[in-house]
């Protein structure tokens, strides 16, 4: 018998030339084999989902649909199955996988914005979530898929204030000094804030709208307020000119080695040195007591129980102290 030799079919996948043999049914897809191309599938895959928690409720955000995969024989679409023909020119473009999705918080967080007045002036109020417990108020966030999102409405005084550009602490100061060589800080209210008039701090809520006042309460403390007032009740009880006096017994203040008292300027950074109250002398009642009052001589008698006293006679409970103003004996 004989058979008709075999002959060859030329076709062109994705402009590389191929020669198969010249069988019947032949298709497109015996072609892309030859060619080494392989495929497992034909459509490209749906991208990732993200899904989110947003204030208690569940949020899908789908990802792009996939591209599916292209055959060109001779510039019209076919299919795998497709018989060829010789001189064949195939163009295959695999499937694309549809990118996965992309979401930032503005995507999900309502648009909480408006304005706030503080003292007459209005100031943006910026959006605000808790992400993962974490708080952003970078709306351009990109949100991992299984987040948890809490939107904000209201923000903490403290944190609009340093947005406003008022800068961290407004409400109140802070000061750093040594007491007797331990390093104190000490906090102070440098402002009253008030939301729709009523009395808040760093922490009070405020939203779109509100309105916030600030009043100047203590520009610089005073080292009462670091070291606290002198205790009232801490005095002792003498005769003075006859009359029961009670002698406030307190104590010695000095910074960077000088004497200071409780009602001084507390400066950052300074040196104080205080010393427990000591026995009184016969001088820190004129603090207190001016003879002046009493007479207009111009000797200054002192006595302690009945005996002449000078300005460091010590003084203890109990004693009987005469301080006066007496006119000068004249010389007979």
């Amino acid at each position: 018998l004989n058979h008709p030799p075999f002959t060859y079919r030329q076709v062109k996948v994705n402009g590389k030339t191929l020669r198969l043999w010249n069988l019947q049914g032949e298709t497109v897809g015996d072609a892309l084999l030859s060619a080494g191309i392989r495929w497992e599938r034909l459509h490209g895959r749906i991208g990732r989902a993200v899904t989110v928690e947003v204030d208690g409720r569940l949020e899908t955000v789908k990802g792009e649909l996939g591209e599916p995969a292209s055959v060109l024989v001779n510039g019209e679409e076919k299919d795998l199955s497709s018989a060829l023909e010789n001189g064949d020119e195939i163009i295959f473009t695999p499937p694309k996988d549809g990118r996965d999705a992309t979401v930032r918080l503005r995507d999900l967080v309502p648009a909480v914005e408006g304005k706030v007045t503080i003292n007459g002036r209005e100031y943006a109020f910026a959006p605000a979530a808790l992400l993962n417990g974490r708080k952003v108020t970078d709306m351009d966030m990109p949100v991992p898929d299984r987040a948890k999102i809490q939107t904000l409405s209201k923000r903490p005084l403290r944190e609009l204030f340093e947005e406003a550009g008022f800068g961290e602490g407004v409400l109140d100061g802070s000061v750093t000094c040594t007491v007797n060589g331990r390093r104190q800080r000490l906090f102070w209210p440098r402002f009253e804030a008030k939301v729709e008039g009523n009395p808040a701090d760093g922490d009070t809520l405020v939203g779109p709208g509100g309105t916030v006042t600030l009043e100047k309460k203590k520009e610089n403390p005073t080292l009462a307020d670091l070291l606290g007032e002198d205790d009232p009740g801490a005095v002792m009880e003498i005769t003075l000119n006859g009359k029961p006096f009670r002698l406030p017994l307190e104590r010695e203040i000095f910074v960077e080695g000088k004497p200071a008292g409780l009602s001084d300027i507390l400066v950052d950074g300074a040196d104080i040195r205080v010393e427990e109250r000591r026995a009184p002398l016969l001088s820190d009642l004129f603090r207190h007591y001016d003879p002046r009052r009493d007479g207009k001589g111009t000797r200054l008698v002192m006595e302690v129980n009945g005996l002449s006293a000078g300005f460091d006679t010590p003084v203890k409970p109990g004693d009987r102290v005469k301080i006066s103003l007496e006119e000068e004996e004249q010389a007979g």
